[in-house]
């Protein structure tokens, strides 16, 4: 439960923030996003091995959150981000003109 509320927590506003902002690196961040989901997952165990024993998280409930969010925070940043794509941008100009604020209409 704990990677899936993280995941959530991160990757909705990230998928939101490609998908309606333009800002620098914009296009390199998400292409990062997109390499990371197309190496199959053993490509990356060793190194998060070696980092998990760095930073000492190994055999820790930690390092089993942080492992999981490597694999499934890219596609799911990935999968809001084409969901957000499809939402018209003038439903949020019409209920920021209705006075909503920036969150409000994104809520």
């Amino acid at each position: 439960p704990a990677t899936t509320i993280l995941s959530v927590i991160v990757a909705v506003p990230a998928a939101y923030a490609f998908s309606r902002f333009t800002f620098p690196g914009r296009n390199f961040l998400f292409f990062a996003v997109l390499l990371r989901n197309m190496f199959p997952a053993v490509i990356f165990l060793v190194p998060l091995f070696i980092l998990m024993r760095a930073i000492g998280l190994v055999n820790t409930h930690g390092s089993l959150i942080l492992t999981y969010l490597t694999f499934g925070l890219p596609l799911a940043i990935w999968l809001l981000k084409g969901f957000y794509d499809n939402i018209p941008v003038q439903l949020e100009q019409a209920a920021r003109i209705d006075g909503a604020t920036r969150f409000q209409a994104f809520v």
